[in-house]
């Protein structure tokens, strides 16, 4: 009998140390995307440093997206879901029209005057869906992106859709943004051969904000209304080494 119990208690203790190895090995496993051009964080939205001056690390693929392929989801600019119709009656900062803003005005013509300019980061698509690391590009970042000197832009096709590869000239790594279509009203609409996305800052006229526009062989900082909806691209910061 005593043979029986010492052998049952040498299987127990034998169970109780293995569960402790493992919870202890898992919580000292390495942070992901230490040092590396491309990576992954916790919520598993990948991105891809291109060696751009300013560090930025854009991801692979749009908010909403399953795949870099992908259109992802539609947002009016400072919201953060997606929704059926887009105009100005619908739109979260807008008493109903153009000239009623209540946030983000920076003249009386359009609205209440606030003077903000920037998305606040429960305003960001990027923030709200993906978390504090991410956030909707600047128009600066966005300059930075299609600038000549540091990357080149291909119009090109991923698995069957057409879109736009940009690739760093330092490392070579890409991203691809696809064609994707602008909503506006409750239509799903192609404009011409181009295709934009949103950055989070307005224009001077508080009514518009600042996008990235492919068109062709070319991109640009372009703006569209506020109300329309458009794909967003995150951006993050990369972390300094120190």
């Amino acid at each position: 009998m005593k043979k029986h119990f010492f052998s049952l208690m040498a299987i127990l203790m034998v169970a109780i140390v293995g569960n402790s190895f493992v919870s202890c090995s898992s919580g000292d496993e390495p942070e992901p995307n230490s040092g590396n051009n491309s990576g992954s964080q916790s919520n598993n939205e990948e991105w891809v440093d291109l060696g751009l001056p300013s560090g930025t690390l854009w991801a692979t693929k749009n908010i909403g997206a399953k795949k870099p392929e992908d259109f992802g989801s539609y947002f009016a600019w400072g919201e953060t879901t997606s929704k059926d119709v887009y105009n100005w009656e619908s739109y979260k900062y807008s008493g109903g029209s153009w000239n009623t803003l209540n946030k983000y005005c920076v003249n009386q013509e359009y609205g209440t005057v606030d003077n903000k300019r920037e998305l606040e980061n429960s305003d960001d698509a990027a923030t709200v869906n993906w978390g504090k690391d991410w956030q909707m590009p600047t128009p600066d970042q966005i300059q930075e992106l299609i600038n000549g000197s540091f990357t080149y832009v291909q119009y090109t096709e991923m698995n069957g859709v057409y879109g736009w590869k940009v690739t760093g000239k330092v490392n070579e790594k890409s991203i691809f943004f696809p064609k994707a279509y602008i909503r506006e009203g409750e239509l799903l609409e192609m404009t011409a051969s181009g295709s934009r996305y949103w950055s989070r800052k307005l224009t001077t006229t508080s009514t518009e904000a600042y996008s990235l526009e492919f068109y062709g062989s070319s991109d640009y900082l372009s703006n569209d209304s506020r109300y329309k909806g458009l794909p967003v691209r995150a951006v993050r910061v990369q972390k300094s080494s120190n």
